[in-house]
């Protein structure tokens, strides 16, 4: 037994039997969904208090979530040390990306709504 392979076991050892490439994309949809559960829950306990209060924070908390649910969704597109120019490249322009798309809806929910 040579001492690669005494090197390969021990790295398969450390990680489970598994051979890891690259670290794998976190579950960003749970992240997503809780908020939104979160979100729906207090807006509910809110409405029993005011209905424009939780109405307010309804649509303030889903102006947040998606944007940055669709940011998280593209960041994470590329994975691995070999595409780590790809993934700041990425985190620039969806950066630049969810603040328009942020601007975006607040305008429209003052056109249709009417600011108060």
């Amino acid at each position: 037994m040579g001492a690669k392979t005494f090197v390969a076991e021990s790295e398969k050892a450390e990680t489970g039997g598994h051979n890891m490439t690259t670290i794998s994309t976190p579950p960003l949809y749970k992240v997503a969904l809780y908020q939104t559960l979160i979100l729906i829950f207090v807006g509910g306990f809110l409405a029993l208090e005011d209905t424009v209060l939780a109405f307010s924070v309804l649509v303030g908390g889903f102006i947040q979530i998606g944007p940055q649910a669709w940011f998280a969704r593209q960041a994470f597109k590329y994975t691995g040390a070999r595409q780590v120019d790809k993934v700041v490249r990425a985190m620039y322009i969806r950066g630049i990306w969810q603040d328009c798309l942020n601007r975006l809806i607040v305008c429209c929910l003052f056109c249709f709504m009417g600011a108060a």
